[in-house]
């Protein structure tokens, strides 16, 4: 409604300046009839065209210049000039050449103020825009401007700020600092953040404090000299800073207790395998020598309960032996040093030289292996158990073992795929767990912790493993090797932050 009423304002104010124009016209018109004006009659048509600059039109100045051009002519036609005629024809058209000029004149700077405008229109539309609040204030501290953000930051409207010295939306304990430091910038004017190091606040109307980032900027046109300042609310950013240190800290506790307590219990299995290892060994040789010994007089229950014991004992010493092995991975590791991939897949392949012999098993490796910084002991048990189930858990036919790896960027993944027998889905995460069989003792050998051991060499090495399988399709084994192992622990690190905090 508004806009519409402003369209029509704007048609009469032009019909009626366009109305006067042309009596103005017809006035001069008749004057130059009883007084030809010769040249001098451009001066006043002129004027008329210049007053169409109130008009929006740019046909208004145009049709202007041709109603005067028409009516020089016709002025010339009607009145009898004295003098020479090529004197009159000259003056008339010099008259014609100050209209046109004057047209030209006026459309041009219309142009240029309707560029200057549009130029405004787009600063204003942008400075009400910003997503950040925005302030101009002068040489005295004394806010000029303000945008829309200012308002919803700080409660304030702008009617109210303009003309207010800026520390109206400081908290009281730092104006007086914040008034040496304004003086302290406009000695040295540079873009810059405003209270390196320190924590800044703004002031609500209410009285409400908030942490704000603010950054400075200086212009200076004819009207003299100004501060821009950029005000930022980053509450919500402290916010989760104080979550994000929050869970920094008990993540750093956590993991001084989980070394603690993985130190303890990887002790603890130490000392209890190696510890229970005499007391079995004892168990197994006198139930061993009470067969041998007491064997015609023992009837064939004695004798099967006997062999129970026996192999009882010596499944606990398996177990025991397995379970060394896995607390050595952290308790006895070496340190990093470069191993080369091929060397460690060679030395395992002598390991189990008889082994692959005796089931006829074909291992390749399909593309070059590369250097690492690992411990090579700990490798060579990876691979040499990743292999090694390769071939235990075949299909009928000939087992095939295919090694490869590939570079990503801050890690190298190995591939160990067999043609066996394939893991069903829902076991491929328990594989990983200590002591988790998924078969019979009687059909396969082991206590089921091989690739929990594979696990353990995998993270201390700073990465992980998985497996990709179907039944009676083969089974992959991926694992990772961190290139830092530092950047490695690091980035899990973060990782394990990020959890925390949107767990």
């Amino acid at each position: 409604m508004s806009k519409m009423t402003d369209n029509s304002a704007s048609f009469n104010f032009n019909y009626l300046l366009l109305a006067g124009l042309g009596l103005v016209s017809i006035a001069v018109f008749i004057i130059d009839l009883r007084f030809p004006l010769g040249v001098a009659g451009g001066i006043p048509y002129a004027l008329l065209i210049m007053a169409t600059y109130w008009s929006r039109r740019k046909r208004h100045t145009v049709g202007a210049g041709i109603l005067s051009t028409l009516l020089i002519v016709a002025g010339y036609s009607f009145s009898q000039p004295s003098g020479y005629l090529v004197m009159a024809v000259a003056n008339r058209l010099m008259a014609i050449i100050v209209i046109w000029g004057t047209v030209w004149f006026v459309i041009n700077y219309k142009r240029s103020l309707n560029r200057i405008k549009k130029s405004e229109d787009r600063m204003s539309a942008l400075f009400e825009a910003a997503t950040e609040g925005i302030i101009i204030s002068d040489l005295n501290g004394r806010i000029v401007m303000a945008n829309q953000k200012i308002e919803e930051l700080f409660g304030y409207p702008r009617e109210e700020l303009v003309g207010e010295k800026i520390e109206v939306l400081i908290p009281n304990r730092y104006q007086p600092k914040h008034k040496r430091f304004r003086l302290d910038y406009y000695d040295d004017p540079e873009p810059r953040p405003m209270g390196q190091g320190r924590d800044l606040y703004g002031l609500h109307k209410d009285g409400e404090e908030f942490p704000v980032e603010v950054s400075l900027n200086h212009f200076e046109n004819e009207e003299g000299r100004f501060v821009i300042s950029y005000v930022i609310d980053i509450t919500q950013r402290k916010k989760a800073e104080h979550k994000l240190l929050k869970a920094h800290r008990e993540l750093k506790q956590k993991a001084v207790e989980l070394k603690h307590s993985n130190e303890e219990l990887e002790q603890f299995a130490y000392v209890a395998s190696h510890d229970l290892q005499e007391p079995l060994r004892m168990v197994a040789s006198y139930t061993q020598l009470l067969a041998r010994r007491y064997k015609d007089q023992l009837d064939e229950d004695a004798s099967d309960f006997i062999n129970y014991a026996v192999n009882g004992a010596q499944r606990m010493q398996e177990l025991l032996n397995d379970l060394l092995q896995f607390s050595r991975v952290g308790s006895r590791a070496k340190r990093f040093k470069k191993v080369s991939s091929e060397a460690v897949i060679e030395n395992v392949l002598q390991n189990l030289e008889r082994y692959i012999e005796e089931n006829d098993a074909n291992i390749v490796t399909e593309s070059p292996l590369p250097e690492l910084s690992a411990d090579k002991l700990q490798l060579v048990q990876l691979f040499q158990n990743l292999i090694q189930n390769a071939i235990k858990f075949k299909k009928e036919g000939k087992p095939e073992v295919r090694i490869k790896a590939s570079e990503l960027e801050d890690y190298w993944q190995f591939s160990v795929a067999d043609n066996g027998m394939g893991i069903d889905e829902n076991y491929q995460k328990r594989i990983f767990v200590i002591f988790q069989r998924l078969h019979q003792r009687e059909a396969y050998s082991g206590s089921g912790i091989g690739l929990a051991i594979c696990k353990k060499i995998v993270e201390r090495h700073g990465g992980e493993i998985w497996v990709d399988s179907e039944p009676g399709r083969g089974a992959t084994f991926h694992f990772t090797i961190a290139k830092n192992l530092e950047s490695a622990q690091e980035e899990k690190r973060k990782e394990a932050i990020k959890n925390q905090i949107f767990s």
